[in-house]
């Protein structure tokens, strides 16, 4: 294709993306404000949340019993109607379009009717709600429960097993729901706030698949949840290192590529001074270390910590000597953030070719990985 044909595709698809359309939003309530929008005031205002965005795109002065708010916005989007214009005092959410909306507000529910995807969303999520409604009402019994006897497990089991059947069949039900939508709706933005909001509901094979080919992979809402799934696939067994460049204890930067692939095993263990977990796990480290090493065996640390004397106290009061990496963001750390770490410890250990072959190895696990691949056992 040539290259005038490509800038001309390019900026057709820019100006389809920063079209704008002409929107009209009704908020309606059948009982005072008070009661439906509790911490609204008599003359407060409604807002119009952008939920990709966050950013509110329009707001109206609260009339009573209806609010308009009309104008142009890049659609179709996610939206909230808030009574607050951070998006924390969620009213209802829908897809902003061309079709005049009306939210409809009291204290029992909320209803979103528009245009036919609006009104299906609206379905959807009053069906997804009540389920959730079913957990948390069986979470309340069993959490009654468990403070009148004192613990889960002193529980009379003629009256705990049922609220456990009765739990697992409402998840299961909830799971299925969340699948048969994905399904159904491949092409708009109806899956969007049901992934966000019950990721873990979907099975993980199922979602990295189903946004693998979803147009709306890149929304915003999205991003988080697509960062994690990358990340469980950068750990997946027979997966390739991805490299990244942190700074050791000097401040010298050095990469994972640095020790990785370079057909050595290779343990990368993600830990932090501040750990617990980390400091009892320490001592079996620095054994397999010990004792591998002259085979060839390295460890990479990855250290979460944010404050470099913490980090280096700890390196030797543990007798830690394998290299070490960190970037000093904690829990922001940028390594962490690339292979999905959400606790630790957490180890990946890497073959010589630099592929995954485990992950999350740690005490006898550990001891017996490197015994079977270094044919070394005692």
């Amino acid at each position: 294709m040539k290259r005038q044909n490509i800038a001309f595709l390019l900026t057709l698809w820019s100006a389809m993306a920063l079209a704008q359309t002409d929107y009209h939003i009704t908020v309606q309530t059948e009982e005072p404000a008070d009661i439906v929008m509790p911490g609204i005031e008599a003359e407060g205002r409604l807002y119009l949340y952008a939920e990709e965005s966050h950013k509110a795109i329009d707001s109206a002065a609260y009339t009573g019993s209806q609010t308009v708010l009309q104008g142009k916005a890049e659609t179709p989007q996610i939206v909230s109607i808030c009574t607050d214009n951070g998006g924390t005092a969620r009213l209802a959410f829908f897809i902003l379009d061309a079709t005049p909306t009306t939210v409809t507000v009291t204290s029992d529910s909320t209803t979103v009717t528009g245009s036919e995807l609006n009104n299906r969303l609206s379905a959807l999520n009053t069906a997804s709600e009540h389920r959730i409604k079913d957990i948390q009402d069986i979470l309340m019994q069993i959490n009654r429960l468990m403070r009148q006897y004192k613990s889960a497990q002193a529980i009379p089991a003629d009256l705990l097993s049922p609220l456990q059947t009765r739990f697992a069949d409402v998840m299961q039900r909830q799971r299925l729901f969340l699948h048969r939508l994905l399904a159904s709706n491949r092409n708009n933005l109806i899956p969007v706030p049901f992934i966000t909001m019950y990721s873990d509901l979907i099975a993980p094979d199922t979602l990295a698949a189903y946004l693998k080919t979803y147009p709306h992979r890149g929304n915003g809402m999205l991003k988080d949840i697509v960062g994690l799934v990358e990340a469980e696939e950068r750990k997946a067994t027979g997966a390739p290192f991805t490299d990244i460049a942190l700074n050791d204890m000097a401040g010298k930067t050095v990469r994972l590529s640095d020790y990785v692939g370079k057909g050595n095993y290779v343990l990368v263990d993600f830990w932090a001074s501040w750990c617990g977990p980390c400091r009892a796990e320490m001592p079996n480290v620095r054994n397999v270390y010990n004792r591998f090493h002259p085979k060839g065996f390295e460890i990479v640390g990855i250290s979460l910590d944010s404050q470099s004397d913490d980090w280096r106290q700890a390196t030797e009061q543990m007798g830690i000597t394998w290299p070490q990496m960190s970037d000093l963001k904690g829990w922001k750390s940028e390594a962490a953030t690339l292979y999905g770490v959400r606790s630790i410890p957490f180890t990946l250990l890497f073959d010589p070719d630099g592929k995954v072959v485990a992950t999350g190895l740690r005490g006898e696990s550990l001891t017996q990985k490197l015994e079977q691949v270094y044919e070394d056992k005692r």
